[in-house]
């Protein structure tokens, strides 16, 4: 997870269609960061996830504030770095999905695992183990 503390980004925008205009500008360096950032709003992450560029789909997979629907989109990513960076957040993510209250999360990220799991690249399977 990002530093809480960290300097002001274009995520800490509060006008929504800034982010969007910054994104059109078709930036990058802008797209990555806003990718990272744990402060992005949904919706930014999810058009990101959709960029051609795989720096910043790397970003997204490994963004602990990606939406799951996102995840799910990115199992399939062709770029095995995305694949492999999603596999180490969510593996990172397991062990805090403990108790009967988080079984539905907890199943559905244990899905996602065995998907991975079952990735031809050795890359996505070693994030994995490590």
């Amino acid at each position: 997870m990002k530093n809480r503390t960290a300097p002001r980004t274009i995520a800490d925008d509060a006008d929504y269609q800034a982010a969007v205009e910054a994104l059109s500008a078709g930036d990058t360096t802008a797209m990555e960061q806003l990718a990272s950032d744990w402060r992005s709003a949904p919706e930014v992450l999810f058009y990101l996830s959709q960029s051609p560029h795989a720096g910043t789909r790397v970003e997204i997979a490994g963004n602990p504030s990606t939406p799951d629907l996102v995840d799910e989109l990115l199992l399939g990513d062709d770029v095995c770095e995305v694949r492999a960076a999603l596999g180490r957040k969510i593996a990172a993510k397991l062990p805090e999905l403990s108790g009967p209250e988080a079984a539905s999360l907890r199943d559905a990220a244990t899905a996602k695992l065995l998907v991975l799991a079952r990735d031809a690249e050795v890359e996505v399977r070693r994030a994995l183990s490590s």
